[in-house]
């Protein structure tokens, strides 16, 4: 059994791996500034599914008198262990962040605040058990230490996870909300189901022995399937994949435009605004509006109701190509 677990957690490792690829893919082809958050918060995941891997090999592996002893093994179980604590700190920490874009928020000085108390917190607690250890104390101590900060963060996310649903709620009935919702379905989902399983671990200890793999498994394996839908659901419609070559988009650059201002014509054509425009492109307001300015120069037209009938014409409005 224990051969089944770890290898549920190195298929957890390579969903997340696989998953962390695509995200990133669509950062870039879609200019979703989100997902580049997404894709940190899903690095610090399978960081933490990676750590406890080694961990669980080890602890399965070498006896507990020698477990953090014999001179590699302890430096392999100190190093592991505070690749655990960062991967637990940047977990929480980049899915604030995340749903925070989700909502078109900033964080505010309270949270950064709170954040900040939190993560000292966590940080002394983690030093100490490292003290204990240097100290000659058993490596138990800094397991410990672990073991609480893994599952405060777990509550964490479970309390972000039910506000962005409550928050989702709020919005009218439209994909961005049915997208939200699905996110926080997931988490919440996934959390409950852990301390569900975690409260009845003396009932149910070989479905305890697999809660942390398929924890991990689950995080990773669903979006890996539903990432492209949420898109979908989120934004409205998808847009061009940059540096497409339509025939549209030839004629265009026939006519002198250029990749940068395709981009922004393309962006346009889906409905957005300026503003929307210098998010997604990281470009200032004025850089977008120099840039239409110039492709309308350059297409002989004056506003973007022209733009969006001529690249009809064009056929602009054919579906987009799948993700």
């Amino acid at each position: 059994m224990s051969h089944v677990i770890l290898l549920t957690y190195l298929l957890s490792f390579c969903c997340g791996v696989a998953l962390i690829a695509l995200a990133v893919h669509m950062s870039r082809a879609y200019r979703y500034r989100h997902l580049r958050t997404y894709a940190l918060h899903l690095a610090c995941l399978s960081t933490m599914a990676l750590s406890v891997m080694v961990l669980r090999y080890i602890q399965l592996n070498v006896s507990p008198a020698k477990e953090g002893i014999v001179g590699g093994l302890y430096i392999l179980v100190m190093g592991l262990s505070a690749l655990d604590f960062c991967a637990i700190v940047g977990c929480v920490a980049t899915f604030i962040l995340m749903t925070l874009e989700l909502r078109e928020r900033t964080p505010a000085a309270w949270l950064k605040a709170a954040g900040g108390l939190a993560l000292g917190t966590a940080a002394l607690a983690w030093a100490k058990g490292v003290y204990d250890v240097i100290t000659g104390r058993s490596v138990d101590i800094l397991m410990v230490s672990l073991w609480v900060l893994d599952y405060l963060s777990k509550a964490v996310l479970l309390l972000l996870a039910v506000l962005l649903f409550r928050q989702a709620q709020r919005l009218p009935r439209s994909g961005k909300r049915i997208a939200l919702e699905g996110l926080a379905t997931l988490y919440t989902s996934v959390h409950v189901g852990f301390f569900v399983i975690y409260a009845l671990r003396r009932h149910a200890p070989f479905l305890f022995s697999f809660s942390w793999p398929l924890y991990f498994l689950l995080l990773s394996l669903v979006p890996l399937f539903t990432l492209g839908t949420f898109l979908h659901y989120y934004h409205g419609k998808k847009l061009y994949v940059a540096g497409g070559t339509e025939g549209h988009e030839a004629a265009l650059e026939n006519r002198g435009v250029s990749k940068r201002e395709l981009e922004v014509i393309r962006l346009v054509c889906t409905g957005k605004s300026n503003r929307e425009i210098e998010g997604l492109l990281y470009i200032s307001e004025k850089t977008v509006k120099f840039h239409l300015y110039n492709a309308y120069k350059k297409l002989g037209i004056r506003n973007r109701v022209e733009l969006v009938n001529l690249m009809h014409d064009l056929g602009a409005e054919e579906p987009p190509r799948p993700a």
